[in-house]
């Protein structure tokens, strides 16, 4: 009995010894997270850092366009003729149309058509319906505003409007003022040629009114168009006649 006994605690010690002790379980740590003032203190940082970012470059930039300022611009050769009366009839006559804006078969590169920014709908769909029945492959990009043209001479170009609602036109006519000053036909649209010292012409269709200028664009082209032999020509209704 008492072998049994010893026998017993002798295992039960070797049991201790071999078994290893269990290591203390821990929690695992919780990241603390900066107060919440520190974080928005990074937020406002950051947000500095960015309007710093974008300040650099918006001078950057300001910098660039007045270094290409200070450059001299090339000369440009002027349009001919730029005032009222003034603005003689151009050598190429209007039912040449389009031939003064074609280069082969196609439309040369620097042909556009021009409208102002505050021009009505009734403008655009009248020089697309233009643009549509006029044979020949037309520039990419070819339809701009007046207030993207500093230098129509630098362009072949359809010009529409008068001078209260285009630029452009404002400008080859003196920049009259009042702009309802400027001479032109009562009651007709008028279709006209003009011609600048470097061979570029612009096409004007013009009046006083809104439906007179769509009147003459929806008049370019059609009917006997093709027979005028002068640098200008009126329309009254759907008719030309003589200005």
């Amino acid at each position: 009995m008492k072998k049994t006994v010893i026998v017993a605690v002798l295992l039960g010690i070797f049991l201790i010894a071999c078994v290893p002790e269990p290591e203390p379980y821990t929690l695992p740590s919780r990241v603390e997270e900066p107060p919440i003032e520190e974080q928005i203190q990074q937020i406002e940082e950051q947000a500095r850092e960015t309007a710093r970012e974008k300040m650099e470059e918006i001078r950057r930039q300001e910098e660039e366009a007045q270094a290409s300022q200070s450059q001299p611009a090339p000369q440009q050769e002027p349009i001919v003729q730029v005032k009222d009366e003034q603005v003689q009839a151009a050598k190429i006559e209007l039912g040449e149309y389009p031939d003064y804006f074609m280069a082969g078969i196609v439309f040369k590169s620097n042909f556009i058509t021009v409208v102002g920014e505050e021009a009505p709908s009734s403008y655009v769909v009248a020089l697309s319906n233009l643009m549509a029945r006029t044979p020949g492959n037309k520039p990419t990009g070819f339809s701009m505003l007046a207030g993207e043209i500093a230098d129509i001479s630098r362009y072949n170009a359809i010009v529409v409007g008068n001078p209260c609602n285009n630029a452009v036109i404002s400008r080859i006519y003196g920049n009259p003022f009042p702009c309802e000053d400027a001479k032109l036909p009562d009651g007709k649209g008028l279709i006209r040629l003009i011609e600048s010292a470097n061979g570029n012409v612009a096409l004007l269709a013009l009046g006083k009114t809104d439906a007179l200028v769509v009147s003459a664009v929806n008049a370019i082209g059609k009917g006997q168009f093709d027979d005028i032999e002068s640098s200008e020509i009126c329309v009254h209704g759907t008719s030309l006649v003589t200005c």
